[in-house]
C-alpha cells in the first residue's frame, strides 16, 4: 500500500522538508525585526560624519578618544555599505527557497519524481537553505554588532563635531 501512496513512502523527506521550511519561516521572522530605515539613517550618518572630519578636522591635533570612537564611526559606515543589496537579497532568496520547498514538497506527495529524484532535490534544497542559513546569520550579526557600535560611539563624536564646528567658525 506504501508503494502506491508517496506520501507515505516518502514521509521522512517531506517531515524533512517540513522542516527545514519551518526553519525558514523563523528566519523570515527574524529578517522582519530589522530596522532598516534605522539602519540607512546610521550609515548615512556616518558617511557625513566621515566626510566632515576629513574636511574640518587636521590629525595633528587629534584626540585619543576621538579617533577611537571615529573607529567605530567608519565600521558602521563601512559594514553597512551593501544594506540595500543584503536587504533585497534575503528578500529575495527567502521567497525563492519558500517557493521551492512547497513545490518539492507537493511534487513529492503527487508521486511526480522517483527516490532519487527526491533524494537529489533534497539534497540541493538543504544546501541552498544552509547557504542562505549562513547569510542571514552574517547580515544579522552583523546589523547588531553595527547597532551597538553607533550607539557607542555616537553621543561622545557628535559632541567633538560640535567642538570642530565651533572651532572651524573662530579661524
Amino acid at each position: 500500500m506504501i508503494a502506491c501512496n508517496p506520501e507515505k513512502k516518502y514521509a521522512k523527506e517531506l517531515a524533512e522538508l517540513a522542516s527545514i521550511n519551518q526553519k525558514l519561516d523563523s528566519i523570515i521572522d527574524l529578517s522582519k525585526t530589522i530596522d532598516y530605515d534605522s539602519l540607512f539613517y546610521m550609515r548615512n550618518q556616518s558617511a557625513e560624519i566621515e566626510g566632515f572630519v576629513k574636511k574640518n578636522y587636521s590629525a595633528d591635533t587629534i584626540n585619543q578618544d576621538f579617533a577611537n570612537k571615529m573607529s567605530y564611526v567608519r565600521r558602521v559606515n563601512k559594514s553597512l555599505k551593501n544594506l540595500e543589496i543584503n536587504k533585497m537579497s534575503i528578500e529575495k532568496e527567502s521567497v525563492a527557497l519558500k517557493k521551492q520547498f512547497v513545490n518539492l514538497s507537493n511534487d513529492t506527495k503527487n508521486g511526480r519524481f522517483n527516490a532519487a529524484q527526491i533524494e537529489q532535490y533534497l539534497a540541493e534544497e538543504k544546501a541552498a537553505f544552509a547557504k542562505f542559513e549562513l547569510s542571514f546569520k552574517s547580515v544579522y550579526l552583523n546589523q547588531n554588532e553595527q547597532k551597538s557600535n553607533f550607539y557607542y560611539a555616537m553621543p561622545k563624536v557628535s559632541e567633538y563635531i560640535e567642538l570642530i564646528k565651533i572651532d572651524s567658525n573662530q579661524n
